[in-house]
C-alpha cells in the first residue's frame, strides 16, 4: 500500500504575520476595522470573534499583496477565532 504524503504547514502567530509587514498594532487595527485592544488579544491568545478575525486578515493580505507576499488563509495564523 502507498505512502501518502502528508502536508504539515506550521502556523504562523499574529504577531510575526503583522511584523512581516510592518505594521504597528495600531495600524493593523485600523486598516482591519478593528480596536488596537482587538489586535493586543489576539497576539495574547485570547478569543476574538470571526467578524474580527476576518477584518485582521483581509487587513494583511491587502499589505501582503502590496508587498509581492503571497497572502494568507484564516487557518494559517495561530490564534483562537470564535467558533473555530
Amino acid at each position: 500500500m502507498p505512502l501518502e504524503a502528508v502536508q504539515v504547514t506550521q502556523k504562523i502567530k499574529l504577531t510575526r504575520a503583522r511584523a512581516q509587514v510592518r505594521l504597528s498594532q495600531q495600524q493593523l487595527a485600523t486598516r482591519g476595522k478593528v480596536s488596537k485592544r482587538v489586535i493586543a488579544r489576539a497576539e495574547a491568545g485570547e478569543v476574538i470573534s470571526q467578524l474580527s478575525a476576518w477584518g485582521i486578515l483581509n487587513a494583511l493580505n491587502e499589505e501582503r499583496v502590496a508587498r509581492g507576499m503571497i497572502p494568507l488563509e484564516l487557518e494559517q495564523l495561530e490564534w483562537n477565532v470564535e467558533g473555530e
